[in-house]
């Protein structure tokens, strides 16, 4: 596994562990086949309820920010 590969799964691992942690409910809508391993290039998409979106993007920051991911678009 190449180290951007290795980056995404853990970017994936923290912050769906920390959506659990603190309780925000989502659904993977797609690309959850091999999850957390998604190939390089894929996206997944997330369904979250409106009231929530606040904490999930506090959530995304942190997961980011721990594994040096850019935010290139919200």
């Amino acid at each position: 596994m190449d180290n951007v590969s290795t980056r995404k799964e853990s970017f994936l691992v923290t912050l769906f562990s920390e959506l659990r942690r603190q309780d925000i409910p989502y659904a993977v809508l797609r690309n959850y086949m091999e999850f957390p391993q998604v190939p390089v290039g894929t996206d997944i998409d997330l369904l979250i309820s409106p009231k929530d979106e606040k904490r999930y993007k506090e959530v995304f920051k942190l997961a980011a920010k721990k594994h040096n991911v850019a935010i290139v678009r919200e």
